[in-house]
Formats: C-alpha cells, structure tokens, sequence
C-alpha cells in the first residue's frame, strides 16, 4: 500500500522562504516475521532449543535468523545466535540468563552481547521479576 503525505511545508533556504505542497508517493515500512523454535534436546536437567526465524521487511532486504539455547535445571541459560543478510553482522551473538526461584515468583538476569560493524560492541542487561 503506498501513500501520499498531505499539507504543506515551510523549508527556509538561503535564498528565503520555500513552500512545498507536492510529495511523491511512500510505501508504509511494514515487516513480516515467521519463526520457528523446536526442541532439539529435552531431558530432566538439560535442554537445547533451536530457532530460526525469517524477516521480510517492505523497505529493505530479507534476513535469516539463527539461534540456539542450552538450559540447566531451568536456572542457568546459554545463547548462541547469528544474522544472516545484515550489513552489521560481525560475529555471532551470545548470552547468559539466570533464573532465581523465590517465595513470590522468580528474579530473572540476562544479559548479551553483540558486535556490530559500525556500532561496535552492544551489551544488554535486563533484570525482570516475576509475580504469582
């Protein structure tokens, strides 16, 4: 579906003041995700789980996701992950989470890392609670 900006806009130039009231016709950016995640592993304490996931976005070129997951004892988690057909994508992405049971649900901690081509090294850490 494209579209087409409406109204006027005032730009100030060197040489004064410009209206502009035509603007040509934009696609609306949308993206279309499909994934899959299955369990490659299940046992009592350990568990690996795989994902792949496509995106199709309007506006630029599709990319393929790759990822993988190792839990123990539903506590400790290990994450491995890489994108494919990405400008930015230097080297594989990785994390660790830990899970902490308490009284009135669980405290949770994550944290990832990335490299990105021009962005360099990402770090992300989140803490959640969790209530029951």
């Amino acid at each position: 579906m494209n579209v087409r900006p409406d109204g006027s806009l005032q730009r100030l130039r060197l040489t004064g003041r410009d209206t502009l009231t035509e603007f040509e016709e934009i696609s609306v950016p949308a993206l279309f995700r499909v994934g899959l995640a299955f369990d490659v592993l299940n046992q009592e304490n350990h568990r690996i789980r795989g994902a792949v996931q496509l995106n199709h976005p309007t506006d630029n070129r599709e990319s393929l996701g790759l990822g993988g997951e190792y839990t123990y004892r539903n506590l400790l988690f290990s994450r491995m992950g890489y994108e494919l057909g990405v400008d930015e994508a230097l080297l594989p992405s990785f994390g660790v989470g830990f899970l902490l049971p308490r009284r009135f649900g669980a405290l949770r901690f994550d944290y990832g890392f990335n490299n990105k081509t021009r962005l360099g090294s990402v770090h992300r850490f989140t803490l959640g609670i969790a209530l029951q």
